[in-house]
Protein backbone atom coordinates (compact mmCIF):
# COMPACT_ATOMS: atom_id res chain seq x y z
CA UNK A 1 0.00 0.00 0.00
CA UNK A 2 1.57 3.26 -1.01
CA UNK A 3 1.66 6.07 -3.47
CA UNK A 4 -1.03 7.93 -5.19
CA UNK A 5 -1.31 8.84 -9.05
CA UNK A 6 -4.43 11.64 -8.51
CA UNK A 7 -4.80 14.27 -8.23
CA UNK A 8 -7.16 14.30 -5.21
CA UNK A 9 -9.13 16.64 -3.69
CA UNK A 10 -9.68 19.84 -3.58
CA UNK A 11 -6.00 21.11 -3.29
CA UNK A 12 -4.96 18.23 -6.45
CA UNK A 13 -2.72 16.55 -4.14
CA UNK A 14 -1.14 13.42 -4.89
CA UNK A 15 0.30 12.83 -1.24
CA UNK A 16 -0.83 13.08 2.23
CA UNK A 17 2.33 14.14 3.66
CA UNK A 18 3.57 16.54 0.85
CA UNK A 19 1.87 17.75 -2.18
CA UNK A 20 3.47 14.32 -3.91
CA UNK A 21 3.50 11.70 -1.77
CA UNK A 22 1.86 9.54 0.39
CA UNK A 23 2.93 8.81 3.77
CA UNK A 24 4.20 5.21 3.05
CA UNK A 25 6.75 5.73 0.18
CA UNK A 26 7.77 9.60 1.37
CA UNK A 27 9.41 7.76 4.15
CA UNK A 28 11.66 5.86 1.93
CA UNK A 29 11.44 6.10 -1.66
CA UNK A 30 14.02 3.99 -2.54
CA UNK A 31 12.74 1.19 -0.68
CA UNK A 32 9.41 1.86 -2.68
CA UNK A 33 10.95 1.97 -5.58
CA UNK A 34 12.87 -0.85 -5.65
CA UNK A 35 10.26 -3.39 -4.49
CA UNK A 36 8.09 -2.03 -7.50
CA UNK A 37 10.82 -2.21 -10.33
CA UNK A 38 12.03 -5.55 -8.94
CA UNK A 39 10.00 -7.70 -11.07
CA UNK A 40 8.32 -9.49 -8.71
CA UNK A 41 4.39 -9.19 -8.22
CA UNK A 42 2.94 -6.51 -6.56
CA UNK A 43 -0.42 -5.97 -6.09
CA UNK A 44 -0.41 -2.13 -5.10
CA UNK A 45 -2.88 0.00 -3.21
CA UNK A 46 -2.11 3.48 -3.72
CA UNK A 47 -4.59 6.05 -2.47
CA UNK A 48 -6.49 6.49 -5.32
CA UNK A 49 -8.24 3.37 -4.14
CA UNK A 50 -8.03 3.98 -0.71
CA UNK A 51 -9.60 7.28 -0.66
CA UNK A 52 -12.64 5.46 -2.22
CA UNK A 53 -13.19 3.66 1.53
CA UNK A 54 -14.11 6.81 4.08
CA UNK A 55 -15.09 6.29 7.90
CA UNK A 56 -18.13 8.61 7.35
CA UNK A 57 -20.63 9.60 10.73
CA UNK A 58 -23.00 6.85 9.20
CA UNK A 59 -19.78 4.36 9.39
CA UNK A 60 -18.98 5.61 13.08
CA UNK A 61 -22.83 5.20 14.07
CA UNK A 62 -22.67 1.71 12.85
CA UNK A 63 -19.81 0.49 14.80
CA UNK A 64 -21.04 1.89 17.94
CA UNK A 65 -24.16 0.21 17.19
CA UNK A 66 -22.11 -3.06 16.95
CA UNK A 67 -19.69 -2.73 19.70
CA UNK A 68 -21.63 -0.44 22.17
CA UNK A 69 -19.60 0.89 25.16
CA UNK A 70 -15.87 1.47 24.99
CA UNK A 71 -15.15 -1.02 22.52
CA UNK A 72 -16.77 1.00 20.01
CA UNK A 73 -15.79 4.28 20.90
CA UNK A 74 -12.26 3.34 21.18
CA UNK A 75 -12.81 2.19 17.24
CA UNK A 76 -14.27 4.99 16.45
CA UNK A 77 -11.26 7.27 18.07
CA UNK A 78 -8.81 5.43 15.84
CA UNK A 79 -10.50 5.46 12.84
CA UNK A 80 -11.38 9.35 13.03
CA UNK A 81 -7.50 9.83 14.43
CA UNK A 82 -6.88 11.73 10.56
CA UNK A 83 -10.55 13.50 10.13
CA UNK A 84 -8.82 16.59 10.94
CA UNK A 85 -6.20 16.21 8.31
CA UNK A 86 -8.36 14.33 5.97
CA UNK A 87 -11.51 17.10 5.24
CA UNK A 88 -9.52 19.87 4.46
CA UNK A 89 -6.73 18.20 2.19
CA UNK A 90 -8.96 16.11 0.60
CA UNK A 91 -12.19 17.18 0.96
CA UNK A 92 -13.94 13.85 2.04
CA UNK A 93 -16.40 13.61 4.71
CA UNK A 94 -14.34 11.82 7.40
CA UNK A 95 -11.56 10.30 7.63
CA UNK A 96 -9.85 7.86 4.55
CA UNK A 97 -9.61 4.48 5.48
CA UNK A 98 -6.06 3.33 4.24
CA UNK A 99 -4.03 0.63 6.53
CA UNK A 100 -7.03 -2.27 6.58
CA UNK A 101 -8.11 -1.91 2.77
CA UNK A 102 -4.65 -4.39 2.78
CA UNK A 103 -6.57 -6.87 4.31
CA UNK A 104 -9.63 -6.28 2.79
CA UNK A 105 -8.13 -6.74 -0.20
CA UNK A 106 -6.84 -10.33 0.76
CA UNK A 107 -9.83 -11.29 1.74
CA UNK A 108 -11.87 -10.68 -0.97
CA UNK A 109 -9.79 -9.51 -3.83
CA UNK A 110 -12.83 -9.43 -6.09
CA UNK A 111 -14.30 -6.09 -4.28
CA UNK A 112 -11.68 -4.53 -6.24
CA UNK A 113 -10.48 -3.45 -9.77
CA UNK A 114 -6.90 -2.64 -11.01
CA UNK A 115 -4.42 -3.04 -14.16
CA UNK A 116 -1.28 -4.20 -15.28
CA UNK A 117 0.97 -1.00 -15.50
CA UNK A 118 4.72 0.14 -14.94
CA UNK A 119 5.34 2.36 -11.92
CA UNK A 120 8.11 3.89 -10.12
CA UNK A 121 8.82 6.29 -7.52
CA UNK A 122 10.75 9.19 -7.47
CA UNK A 123 13.70 9.54 -5.70
CA UNK A 124 15.39 12.44 -6.19
CA UNK A 125 15.99 13.53 -2.53
CA UNK A 126 16.39 17.04 -3.72
CA UNK A 127 12.85 17.33 -5.89
CA UNK A 128 9.73 18.87 -3.94
CA UNK A 129 8.55 15.54 -5.68
CA UNK A 130 10.85 13.29 -3.72
CA UNK A 131 8.23 9.96 -2.83
CA UNK A 132 5.85 10.75 -5.66
CA UNK A 133 4.56 7.46 -8.06
CA UNK A 134 4.73 7.88 -11.68
CA UNK A 135 3.12 5.21 -14.15
CA UNK A 136 4.83 4.37 -17.36
CA UNK A 137 3.10 2.23 -20.28
CA UNK A 138 4.70 -1.35 -19.77
CA UNK A 139 3.03 -4.19 -21.44
CA UNK A 140 4.65 -6.77 -19.50
CA UNK A 141 4.68 -5.13 -15.61
CA UNK A 142 4.51 -7.20 -12.71
CA UNK A 143 2.63 -4.48 -10.57
CA UNK A 144 -1.36 -4.74 -10.62
CA UNK A 145 -2.24 -1.15 -9.99
CA UNK A 146 -5.66 -1.21 -7.98
CA UNK A 147 -7.46 1.91 -8.67
CA UNK A 148 -11.07 0.77 -7.60
CA UNK A 149 -13.02 -0.08 -4.94
CA UNK A 150 -16.28 -1.86 -6.29
CA UNK A 151 -18.51 -2.04 -3.30
CA UNK A 152 -17.12 0.63 -0.24
CA UNK A 153 -19.95 -0.87 1.94
CA UNK A 154 -19.17 -4.34 1.52
CA UNK A 155 -15.31 -3.48 1.88
CA UNK A 156 -16.48 -2.07 5.27
CA UNK A 157 -18.39 -4.58 6.48
CA UNK A 158 -15.47 -7.06 5.75
CA UNK A 159 -13.53 -4.72 8.05
CA UNK A 160 -15.93 -4.88 11.01
CA UNK A 161 -16.21 -8.40 10.84
CA UNK A 162 -12.63 -8.90 10.71
CA UNK A 163 -12.33 -6.82 13.87
CA UNK A 164 -15.24 -8.55 15.67
CA UNK A 165 -13.18 -12.17 15.12
CA UNK A 166 -10.75 -10.81 16.91
CA UNK A 167 -12.99 -9.69 20.06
Amino acid sequence: MGGCLGPLGPQKRAGNITRFAEFNFAMDPDAANYVLRSGVPVVLLPMDATHQLVFTRARAKQAEARWPGQTGSNLVTMLTAAEHLDRPKFGVDGAVIHDPQVMIYLLSPGLYKGRRTGVKVNTDARSEQCGRLLEYDSAESHVLLIDTLVDPNAAFEIMLEAIRALL
